[in-house]
């Protein structure tokens, strides 16, 4: 009730002012617009960005990405790419830690470090940190294409990349995993999970696993468990007579030695 007995009088004030306006334009010969003109809003279109093709809908675009054959040779052959691009990270960042090393050893052996030498050493770090950062998005492009065809293979909604739920099916079991990561004050993402890992024992039962991997002062470790560890743990539990938590356990336990 306070609201309308404080808006009524305005309403009014507002209104004699826009007829004392109109009728003062009309004296001078013009005519003030009652409403200004309805345009339409253009439909908002959705990028495919690795085969560069716009559509006119989500809908549109989801369909593309689940059935379209050339969609998937375009995703294999970015992750053919995104993996040569990290090998040549990988030499590069390794060819400049040594460099900075060298650097360090002849910047202690000198009573009076050359400014020159120093910025060089500085130089040299900046351009390490550059490869660090162009190898976690390497990364991140790999893992996220990769999520994104484990999600096409489901019904749905697709998931948002904060969280990216998977679901396993054991027996009568149904299991439902997601992911979410932050990166902290850190320049790069070292940490690495995955979410797919499919295991079958001996007896032909199939296994749903998770791995979770916690990096430290950098990514390669992480790398190289991802790419391995799978397929050795999988070795590891085909050689044992049966599936049980003791082999399960000794095949998890083999399965890193190999790796590592």
């Amino acid at each position: 009730v306070a609201a309308r007995v404080v808006l009524l009088p305005l309403a009014c004030l507002r209104a004699a002012m826009v007829a004392k306006t109109k009728e003062a334009k009309e004296d001078k010969g013009t005519v003030a617009a009652d409403a200004a003109p309805v345009t339409k809003s253009k439909a908002v279109k959705s990028p495919c960005l690795i085969c560069k093709r716009m559509f006119p809908s989500s809908g549109h675009l989801r369909r593309h990405e689940r059935h379209s054959e050339l969609h998937r040779a375009n995703a294999e052959r970015q992750d053919e790419l995104m993996h040569q691009r990290k090998a040549e990270l990988k030499l590069a960042m390794h060819m400049h830690r040594g460099r900075v090393l060298e650097m360090d050893a002849e910047l202690q052996g000198q009573a009076h470090p050359s400014e020159s030498d120093q910025n060089h050493r500085t130089l040299l770090e900046m351009q390490l940190r550059q490869l660090l950062f162009e190898y976690g998005q390497a990364q991140e492009t790999i893992e996220e294409n990769r999520s994104n065809r484990s999600s096409r293979k489901r019904k749905g909604a697709q998931p948002c990349r904060a969280a990216l739920p998977q679901e396993k099916t054991v027996g009568r079991l149904s299991l439902n995993a997601g992911s979410a990561s932050w990166q902290g004050n850190k320049d790069v993402q070292e940490d690495r999970y995955l979410l797919d890992l499919e295991l079958e024992s001996p007896e032909g039962t199939k296994l749903a696993g998770f791995l979770v991997l916690d990096g430290h002062s950098g990514s390669l470790c992480c790398d190289h468990l991802i790419e391995r560890l799978p397929g050795n743990l999988q070795k590891c539990l085909s050689t044992k007579p049966g599936l049980s938590e003791e082999t399960l356990s000794q095949a998890v336990t083999e399965a890193c030695v190999l790796t590592d």
